[in-house]
């Protein structure tokens, strides 16, 4: 009943071409005649089969190019995410007398979970972060990112590291509890 030829009416004669991309079939093609006209020529079948390729290719190939678009889109935000993760690693740690620092992170993907960090505290304190979230890619950078953001917050626990860590666990443990 929800067969839309039905609605055209029966029909004598009719050519059916199915429209496939790979091994999916997306839709039919369907030529048909009443019963008072003649069936149809084999050059009118050619005709259909012609179209019917016709309009398969031009499926796969709006179907290629949408599938290239969105890779280009994605890859525009990994790289934007790239900029930002490097833009938050310190461009210079802190020096002291006696004591040369420096850092450098690269990950394996676009974006990741590893990253360090350097929060000046005093004119001879700094509390360093060193960390390596778990995973790889976007969520791992995500949680990095609310990891430092979180350190960052309650510094002024630097200098009992076990009540910073604690506060932070706190503090993350609520958001990323509703998280797999």
């Amino acid at each position: 009943p929800e067969d839309p030829l039905r609605a055209m009416g029966w029909f004598q004669y009719a050519i059916v071409h199915p429209i496939y991309r790979g091994e999916e079939l997306l839709g039919v093609l369907t030529l048909g005649r009443q019963a008072a006209e003649q069936p149809f020529s084999a050059a009118n079948a050619n005709v259909l089969h012609l179209f019917g390729e016709f309009l398969a290719a031009h499926l796969n190939n709006a179907a290629q190019q949408k599938a290239r678009l969105q890779a280009k889109v994605v890859n525009r935000d990994l790289e934007i995410a790239h900029t930002i993760q490097h833009s938050l690693l310190p461009s210079q740690l802190p020096a002291f007398q006696g004591v040369d620092t420096a850092g450098h992170s690269e990950s394996p993907r676009e974006v990741g979970g590893d990253f360090y960090d350097a929060v000046l505290l005093g004119p001879e304190r700094f509390l360093l972060t060193i960390a390596d979230v778990m995973g790889k890619g976007i969520a791992s950078a995500l949680v990095a990112s609310l990891l430092r953001s979180s350190i960052r917050a309650r510094a002024d626990l630097a200098s009992n590291p076990g009540h910073l860590l604690e506060d932070v666990n706190r503090i993350l443990f609520d958001d990323l509890s509703r998280v797999e």
